[in-house]
């Protein structure tokens, strides 16, 4: 069957048949519709729909939808280069004219047309997709969503960490100060090398700078998020559904349904160069071994050890099988000969690191 592109499917009579709203949402991007998807209609090319037989009646040339090329189409919220400008596309007025909701002139002059709108003609097919935001990186202003984020924290040399339900089992175990922790905030910085000091408590910042849990996990434990194992990517803004959607070939929620690592459509929005831009990554959970008693553990050779204290993996591994087959009645927590207590909660923890390693 014959192929048209949208440029050559809006000449003379022509209508094509929509079989479901994912092929109506891809046409709809390239060739305004000005009417809602109905099932199993044709749709003209002067944007309206009809009945199959209607077009029939009236000599209108029917398509399949295969049989038009999306290829040399814009895509919308994009960036295309342009005779010495960049255009990000928003709508095709007609045939080759279209509108741009921005621009950068020649010049480097940015400019937001959302609201009055820039009209350009692509009669001599130059466009060209910008697939490397970097190119124009120095000309948008510091505001804006295309913008490539780069991380430029510096640690405080004073800062403070606020304790949160989420947070409040880690800090307890990460402090030296002595005792669980409270709604307020840990600091750290002059303190936070001495051992007995380390994450004292406090009511509010005072002179030191907040910062998020995030930053005193990169910053402080100096763990790196390079390490996590991704689960999956999803959209961080929800106006790019469309263009997510258009480059995938599918009708999803991104903001809902994320994507695996290596799957098709990481693929496809990798080469198009908005996968970092678009969407946030997904961490699975870090497994690792809890601090007891002021201690942090490592396991080797199936040996567990905190401080001078040693233990078969089995040990552990045997207490959290029993504890779930003890009817009605379940272990809380265990106490050593040395008076430390491990609490059931830690048991569990080992044996999910253990069996992750």
């Amino acid at each position: 069957m014959k192929k048209y592109t949208i440029k050559e499917f809006a000449e003379g009579k022509k209508a094509v048949k929509i079989e479901n709203e994912e092929q109506w949402n891809k046409l709809n991007k390239v060739h305004k519709l000005t009417s809602a998807y109905y099932n199993q209609n044709l749709y003209d090319n002067t944007k309206g729909w009809c009945n199959g037989s209607w077009f029939l009646e009236n000599n209108y040339e029917t398509l399949e939808f295969s049989q038009l090329d999306f290829e040399d189409e814009f895509v919308v919220a994009f960036w295309y280069k342009h005779n010495g400008w960049f255009l990000k596309f928003q709508t095709v007025i007609k045939g080759n004219i279209f509108i741009a909701s921005e621009t950068i002139d020649p010049n480097g002059v940015y400019e937001n047309r959302e609201n009055d709108g820039f009209t350009c003609g692509d009669a001599d097919k130059n466009k060209v997709l910008l697939t490397d935001l970097s190119e124009i990186q120095q000309y948008l202003p510091s505001n804006h969503s295309d913008l490539i984020k780069k991380d430029t924290f510096v640690l405080p040399e004073k800062w403070c960490v606020k304790v949160t339900d989420d947070n409040k089992e880690f800090l307890s175990n990460w402090r030296k100060a002595g005792g669980d922790v409270s709604d307020g905030y840990i600091k750290g910085g002059v303190d936070e090398n001495s051992v007995s000091l380390r994450g004292l408590w406090i009511r509010e910042p005072g002179k030191n700078t907040e910062i998020t849990f995030e930053q005193f996990k990169i910053h402080i434990l100096k763990e790196s998020i390079m390490e996590k194992e991704i689960l999956e990517y999803k959209l961080k803004f929800a106006e790019y559904i469309k263009a997510a959607n258009t480059i995938t070939g599918t009708s999803t929620d991104y903001t809902k349904h994320g994507f695996i690592p290596d799957s098709v459509a990481y693929k496809k929005l990798k080469e198009a160069g908005v996968l970092d831009l678009w969407f946030e990554k997904v961490y699975a959970p870090k497994y690792s071994l809890p601090t007891i008693n002021g201690y942090s553990g490592s396991y080797e050779n199936g040996i567990i050890k905190y401080g001078c204290a040693e233990f078969s993996k089995m040990f552990f591994e045997h207490l959290n099988s029993t504890n779930s087959h003890l009817g009605n009645r379940t272990i809380k927590s265990i106490k050593l000969s040395s008076d430390v207590e491990i609490s059931i909660e830690e048991i569990k923890q080992i044996v999910e690191y253990i069996n992750k390693k």
